[in-house]
């Protein structure tokens, strides 16, 4: 065998082992396969040396002819060197697979030996590749066509052995400079082998590119063998730049040759191979669009921009249709088919076409034309799918808060008025444009008439088919917009509002009726279809497309308003009436079995409630127990119900589960039914059976459980069946809502239930084991056991759905499940999904969405409740309140999530207050899936999941999970898109994210999150086009904003994390103009306003600004004109430095209560406090304030402030040693901390500090006194001691036992000697942690 035969023999075998990630093994693929692209690329090129070669196969010397060609000289060497190599490893791969006890690292001595021999070649190599690159050949042969693919075919191998090579190794070289020439290489086979399958002359591009296919073998055999070679390698990425440049379309030759082959094309497929073909060729033209978006520059019109985004939509969809939807393909009827084909080719043609340094104005109107017609093709198309498979076209626009999108899109019509869009003068300007190429059209159409031999029937009536469309379209709508002034807003605005009252109306029948439904969804439909073209219009995306949309839709709420007029109200709401007295009559399914009979730990909180239960008052009482879902309160409940105790205490005992689809008939028959097990309720009506139940109980001592309420009608309907006789009756309450619970009976006993302990945890699923499986398990699996129930993280729920799933596997799965035990299989159990979707179902409709976006954040993730707050507010799920701020509704929404059990809380502020939130696994499975259910949002986690990726129509938000180079080369783009909130993974987070052209697109964007993504060192100037952005949150080096930054005139939130060397960020003067921002964080430097200094008295005030973080303020003037502009700011932290003014001054008042709103203040004051003596000035509503770097001079003025809840005092800069407290000071304080003081004595006897609830003592060295007051200080719960000397921690102890002595024994201590995360106890406010993502 030849050389060729035996590298083709040596790779079938590594194939085998291709999931092998053996390092050897990748290796020997890679080496194999560039040596066989060689051979092949050889094969192709020198006939005459392999007619040669073939006589050393019969045994006869080498001819010398063979030698005398220097080539084939070299090709006969390779051929003598590397066959016995071959030969060997073919022979030990075949004892490898054999099993002979052979490893993949025994391969290593001939694997370098082989490495060796090649490398030995490097020049030949390189020779022998100079010299074919520069070779002809005629491709206009069959054979020679097949044998260029089969190289072809090699090379691409060749390049992905390479980059899966250089992933494994880490190797980030190879993969930056090969993976762009991959995509190249990719596109020119796709081209070729679309061309091969529609009959076309595809040797024109082979002899074209030949040379190309050549040079990129060998530059990737070059990277390869001198990817150690830094000389060599460092000249690499222009060479590959060069070669790529040859494959772009931007050269006129190359375009001229694409267009030649599919200009006035269509293709008919016919087997699945066709169709992958062309669904490949169409990927391409995705990359290359996506390319001249990315690239576009200022000949491209704005239109034509617009169009171009829509068409990369559209060319997705067919993408999607050839290659994962085939039976639609199928299913289409034969014009369709044809339309197809006839959209790709001309697509195209549209995309090369578009490939010039410079496009002049006409070829810019003429595509845009063409783009326009493309458009209207792909939506018939799409109109004909779904009229094929209606089945699988399913509701896909959110229908979370429906009422309140409506009246934001009524906002947004206000504002589209104010932007003045004018449809005229575009459609003047565009009237000439679509003239033309309609006279094109005729003349081509024509040609076709004379000559109908040279042009297939199916591109005459494609073309037919395209001058009807224009002719219409020029008739009717051009001239439509001329004889209209405007876009007629305010009709669209009186339909609008009369839809929304219809929905409201018709909000309680249209979940109960089939054709009510169908009608508001069509409704919501509209609507967004309405904003989204209204929206377009405001950011400027005037086009054919948006026009005609936005007439379109205009239309179309005309025809549902119609619709909605021609309802007979009575007759829908007696039917409305039947429905919801049927759904109330559903029988009973039972309740869900959490953990059957089995119950663990809780023993304290178990005795607790039954002490509630048999002792105490005699009075009725109801007794509640609630908790997050899942956690076992219905578990808990039925081990009292069972327990001995209860059952000798109570003469009565009845059981009722609350479900929601339940009437008050099925609730007292429940209960009945525990009474009298034998009696027959079901003829009696329920005024009846609350009568017999009232009866029964009257004297009687009984426990009644009412168990998972879900709202105080339940309670309200069963209320009237439960005397009260005083002989201690209870009802036992089960519910998630502690609201409910109180509401019940606000002087009731409540009793939130804990979770499981670790110990508690493995109890469980022990037991569960041994229930479910006759043997239970293997003592051996016992470490693994207890690792999965501490994943379980104590939700009893969790553990028994775990149970179900170890009790099934061996070893190996247990082991699989501990590494992946927050995978979808815990949340997709049966018994999970119905008790999520019932707390979902059950929830307001303004914190379904507060709810969801949740699955935007990682598992496990503490969330900030600050960051939280601000994201829900841009979405826009805050509705208004004159009343209230939009931050203090946004935290009302999430404690009411909390309070609901949903939603855990994590870290609390200082004074109490939620920090921090997470919601457990379970419940992110259940969002996730319901986000994307309802078309709510959609999470991409991995690379893997972008590749199968589907881009729904109407995408909402994007939340990714991923590494930045595969967010961009996933190449997502979504028009519609409002959100994209990206993280990255692991190691990846540092990772730049150097290229955000792609933003420029997504210009809908409200929501822009990169905090977890580097994004270079300046401020992304893409992103201050996107002029509906209300939250954007960036990480890089910046050193400056720039101003243009202004031009984001919705921004509310602004957050940007930066670690430029210079501790500075400089903020522009236009930041004054940003009437709409509410919140503005820099984390890493100080904000630098120099730029506004002397522009201050003609700026504007920002009168919603609430939070700023970190300016440097000046002393003086320039300082007190500067917070003069922020009138109603709730927070600032800043520096405060001299300025030439204040130099000379030994005393200076520091004004900071110019802003009476302000609540929160942190204070840098440096070395202002070293060179004067300060007057601070604060308002008497503040109530946070931290000091860094201060003078003791200040804490006077401090102390009277009224409402000064936390103060923070760290480092103090002078020498004062003694702190003597004044009669009432410090009247609201309930949190102290005091870090690296001077203070040797702290005295104070009086009444101080009557409010103090937690004391935090940090480096103070010198402190050896205590107030006496601390000890009389009833409100006080916590004292920490950090690094502080022992004498501080004996006092703090004396502290504890006086106030034992006095009878008070809740006060916690915790001293210290070395220094804690703090972050973890009560002094929990630092900023970082509130605002990190």
């Amino acid at each position: 065998m030849d050389l060729k035969t035996w590298i083709d023999s040596v790779l079938k075998k590594l194939e085998l082992h291709k999931d092998d990630d053996h390092h050897v093994l990748q290796t020997l693929k890679v080496e194999f396969r560039l040596v066989k692209t060689f051979l092949v690329c050889a094969r192709l090129l020198n006939q005459q040396f392999y007619s040669l070669l073939g006589e050393l196969g019969k045994g006869l010397p080498p001819p010398s002819a063979l030698l005398q060609n220097r080539l084939h000289a070299h090709l006969y060497r390779l051929e003598v060197g590397l066959v016995p190599c071959a030969q060997h490893l073919y022979i030990l791969l075949h004892r490898l697979e054999d099993g002979y006890g052979l490893l993949p690292s025994h391969l290593a001595g001939t694997a370098s030996k082989f490495h060796q021999v090649v490398n030995s070649f490097k020049q030949e190599v390189t020779e022998s590749f100079a010299k074919m690159s520069a070779e002809s050949l005629n491709y206009a042969s069959s054979p020679s066509r097949d044998k260029f693919m089969e190289f072809f075919h090699s090379l691409l191998e060749n390049l992905e052995d390479i980059l899966i090579w250089s992933k494994q190794a880490c190797d980030s070289r190879l993969e930056t400079l090969l993976e762009p020439l991959q995509e190249k290489l990719v596109f020119l086979n796709n081209f070729i082998r679309f061309s091969r399958m529609q009959g076309k002359d595809e040797h024109q591009l082979m002899e074209h590119f030949g040379g190309v296919a050549v040079s990129a073998a060998y530059l990737c055999y070059l990277c390869w063998f001198s990817r150690d070679d830094d000389r060599v390698f460092d000249g690499m990425d222009l060479k590959i730049l060069e070669l790529m440049e040859k494959i772009k379309p931007r050269d006129q030759q190359v375009s001229a040759a694409y267009i030649g082959i599919l200009e006035f094309r269509s293709f008919t497929l016919s087997t699945n191979a066709d169709m992958l073909i062309a669904g490949n060729f169409v990927d391409s033209l995705l990359s290359n669009l996506w390319d001249l978006l990315l690239n576009c520059g200022a000949s491209f019109m704005v239109s034509l921009k617009h169009q171009m985004r829509i068409l990369y939509e559209g060319l997705h969809l067919l993408r999607n249709i050839l290659m994962k939807h085939r039976d639609k393909y199928n299913g289409l009827h034969e014009r369709k088919k044809d339309l197809i084909g006839a959209v790709v080719n001309d697509a195209g043609v549209v995309i090369f076409s578009l490939y010039q340094n410079r496009i002049d104005e006409a070829l810019a109107k003429e595509q845009d034309v063409k783009i326009f017609r493309l458009l209207e093709k792909i939506k018939l198309i799409k109109v004909e799918l779904q009229g094929k498979y209606p089945a699988t076209v399913r509701f896909n626009f959110p229908t979370t808060n429906e009422l309140r999108f409506i009246d934001l899109l009524l906002e947004n019509l206000t504002q589209l008025e104010i932007c003045n869009v004018d449809p005229i003068s575009f459609a003047k300007d565009r009237v000439e444009a679509v003239q033309n190429y309609r006279l094109f059209l005729e003349s081509y159409l024509q040609k076709t008439v004379e000559h109908p031999t040279r042009y297939p029937n199916h591109e005459f009536e494609n073309v037919k088919e395209d001058l009807v469309f224009f002719t219409s379209f020029l008739e009717d709508y051009m001239e439509q917009h001329k004889q209209h002034q405007n876009l007629q807003v305010q009709t669209l605005r009186e339909d609008l509002i009369f839809l929304r009252s219809f929905l409201e109306n018709t909000f309680e029948q249209c979940n109960q009726l089939e054709e009510l439904q169908a009608l508001c969804n069509h409704i919501i439909e509209v609507a967004y279809k309405a904003e989204f073209v209204i929206d377009s219009l405001i950011v400027g995306d005037i086009s054919f497309y948006s026009l005609m949309l936005f007439h379109n839709v205009k239309e179309e709420i005309k025809l549902v308003k119609t619709k909605t007029l021609e309802i007979d109200d009575q007759r829908y709401l007696t039917k409305a009436k039947k429905a919801t007295k049927s759904l109330r009559n559903v029988p009973s399914q039972g309740s869900i079995s959490i953990i059957n009979k089995v119950v663990v730990g809780l023993e304290d909180e178990a005795q607790a409630i039954m002490d509630h239960l048999i002792r105490g008052s005699k009075q009725f009482d109801i007794v509640s127990i609630v908790g997050m879902p899942g956690i076992g309160k219905t578990t808990m409940a039925q081990k009292l119900y069972r327990h001995p105790s209860i059952t000798s205490h109570f003469h009565i005992c009845g059981w009722c589960c609350i479900s929601q689809v339940q009437c008050k008939k099925d609730w007292l028959m429940e209960i009945l039914a525990c009474i009298d097990q034998k009696a027959q309720y079901s003829e009696m009506n329920e005024d009846d059976l609350a009568e017999k139940l009232r009866k029964l109980l009257k004297k009687k001592k009984y426990l009644i459980v009412l168990d998972d309420v879900w709202d105080i009608e339940a309670w309200n309907a069963l209320k009237g069946s439960f005397p009260d006789d005083d002989n201690g009756s209870r009802i036992l309450l089960t519910s998630r809502h502690h609201e409910l619970a109180l509401s019940v009976k606000p002087t009731g006993k409540l009793h939130p239930l804990r979770l499981l302990t670790d110990e508690e945890s493995w109890e469980l699923l022990q037991k569960k084991l041994e229930i479910t499986t006759e043997e239970g398990y293997p003592p051996a699996l016992s470490v693994l056991g207890r690792q999965i129930a501490k994943k379980c993280n104590g939700l009893p729920l969790s553990i028994v759905i775990i149970s179900g799933i170890l009790a099934t596997l061996d070893q190996v799965g247990w082991e699989e499940v501990a590494e992946r035990l927050c995978s979808n299989m815990v949340g997709d159990t049966e018994q999970c999904k119905k008790i999520l979707e019932m707390s979902y179902r059950h929830l307001p409709d303004h914190l379904k969405p507060c709810l969801l976006y949740f699955a935007t954040f990682q598992k496990d993730q503490e969330i900030p409740i600050r960051r939280l707050v601000f994201l829900l507010i841009a979405e826009l799920f805050v509705l208004n309140n004159e009343w209230k701020n939009p931050e203090k509704i946004a935290e009302d929404y999430i404690m009411a999530l909390i309070n609901r059990s949903l939603v855990m809380v994590g870290r609390q502020r200082s004074i109490g207050g939620v920090k921090t939130c997470s919601i457990h696994d379970l419940l992110h499975d259940f969002c996730v899936a319901k986000a994307k259910d309802e078309n709510f949002l959609q999470l991409i986690q991995g690379y893997e999941e972008f590749l199968n990726f589907d881009e729904p129509d109407n995408l909402r938000r994007l939340c990714i999970h991923s590494q930045p180079k595969h967010f961009m080369k996933s190449r997502l783009f979504c028009s519609r898109i409002r959100s994209i909130l990206f993280s990255a993974c692991g190691r990846w987070r540092i990772e730049i994210l150097n290229k955000l052209s792609f933003v420029f697109h997504l210009k809908l964007l409200r929501v822009l999150d990169l905090a977890q993504i580097f994004v270079g060192v300046e401020f992304p100037n893409e992103i201050t086009i996107l002029f509906l952005l209300r939250f954007v949150a960036v990480l890089g080096g910046m050193k400056n904003i720039p101003s243009s930054i202004a031009n984001l005139t919705n921004l509310e939130t602004f957050l940007v994390t930066t670690n430029c060397n210079s501790g500075k960020l400089l903020l522009p003067d236009s930041f004054f103009t940003m009437q709409k921002l509410r919140h503005l964080h820099v984390c890493g430097a100080w904000i630098d306003l120099s730029l506004a200094k002397d522009k201050l008295d003609n700026s504007s005030n920002l009168h919603n600004l609430c939070t700023f973080s970190t300016p440097q303020l000046y002393l003086g003037k320039t300082m007190d004109k500067i917070m003069t502009k922020f009138p109603n700011i709730h927070n600032l932290k800043c520096s405060l430095l001299e300025s030439e003014e204040s130099t000379g001054d030994s005393k200076t008042i520091v004004a900071m209560d110019l802003p009476s709103q302000l609540e929160s203040l942190k204070l840098l004051l440096g070395n202002v406090t070293s060179h004067h003596l300060l007057e601070l000035h604060l308002p008497f509503n503040l109530k946070k304030l931290t000091l860094e770097e201060f003078s003791w001079s200040i804490i006077s003025t401090i102390a009277k402030l009224p409402n000064l809840e936390v103060l923070k005092l760290l480092q103090q800069v002078d020498g004062v040693e003694k702190w003597d407290m004044e009669e009432k000071e410090f009247p609201k304080l309930k949190f102290l901390k005091l870090e690296n003081l001077n203070i040797v004595k702290w005295t104070g006897i009086g009444d101080h500090f009557p409010c103090l609830e937690k004391l935090v003592l940090e480096y103070c060295k010198k402190l050896e006194e205590l107030p006496s007051c601390l000890v009389y200080i009833s409100t006080l719960e916590w004292i920490e001691v950090h690094r502080c000397p022992d004498t501080v921690g004996s006092l703090v102890r004396d502290v504890k036992q006086e106030l034992m002595n006095g009878g008070y024994l809740d006060l916690k201590i915790l001293i210290s000697e070395e220094t804690e995360d703090t972050s973890s106890g009560p002094d929990s406010d630092s900023d970082s942690a509130a605002w990190s993502g």
